[in-house]
């Protein structure tokens, strides 16, 4: 006779709902964690609000994972994703460089909501799990990161940069949503972004801003240029080349 998961593919899923229905999604999560954790050199916890019994925190690292940081812990990414999922909440993702142009996650942390107090614990967690954090130099980071500070806080001998990818992808959206003129001019403003973004020195920085201000009629009350200079004339240590490069 045949086993009834080969009779009916529906089987085991019905089995695996009707188990899910009997425990909640914590409990699920605390089952997972700790058989994560049965593996030697795996680390995870939870951190948990005392009045609502809600998990804001999720922190997960591997072996492999600690290692690899403990092999290249001078630069690291930190990332997170925003309502990615059916439940509504965010990936704090922290990226270690291995060699030239090449990463890997080093660390996961799913969070209920990106507040301070959650950030500061999965930050927390991390430097726990690794002792080398301190060597870290460099962190790189989204402008859209909603807590710098944190950061800055964590690793004081770190050095905070902006990732040049999250920096003109947003500088062509806001092109496109605020600049007052043509298509084919817009095309022409996102062009001299992406080349003040990789200017060598600050005459060239300078030269391509001034092209940028002249394809806009020469308007600085225009609503892109009156962007730019309140949100990225003030950090441009941070995403220009020969700020960054030394």
């Amino acid at each position: 006779q045949k086993d009834p998961t080969e009779r009916c593919p529906q089987y085991c899923s019905k089995i695996n709902r009707e188990r899910r229905a009997s425990t909640s999604d914590e409990q699920r999560t605390e089952a997972l964690i700790r058989e994560f954790c049965l593996i030697s050199g795996n680390s995870a916890c939870m951190f948990t609000n005392d009045g609502t019994s809600v998990i804001d925190v999720v922190c997960i690292q591997s072996a492999r994972q600690k290692r690899l940081f403990r092999a290249f812990p001078e630069v690291i990414l930190v990332d997170t994703t925003h309502c990615t999922n059916r439940n509504l909440y965010k990936w704090l993702l922290i990226f270690g460089k291995l060699m030239l142009l090449t990463g890997t996650i080093v660390h996961h942390s799913i969070l209920e909501r990106e507040t301070e107090t959650n950030l500061l614990l999965s930050i927390g967690q991390f430097k726990k799990e690794n002792p080398s954090w301190n060597n870290v130099r460099v962190i790189v980071s989204d402008k859209d990161f909603n807590e710098k500070e944190v950061l800055a806080e964590a690793f004081p001998n770190a050095r905070q940069l902006l990732c040049q990818f999250h920096v003109i992808a947003r500088l062509r959206l806001k092109v496109g949503e605020l600049a007052d003129i043509t298509i084919e001019k817009k095309q022409a403003v996102k062009a001299s972004c992406h080349l003040m973004m990789k200017s060598r020195n600050a005459m060239e920085y300078k030269n391509h801003k001034d092209t940028m201000l002249r394809l806009l009629g020469g308007n600085s009350s225009d609503p892109f240029y009156k962007y730019s200079q309140a949100n990225w004339e003030l950090c441009k240590d941070e995403w220009v080349d020969y700020h960054r490069d030394n």
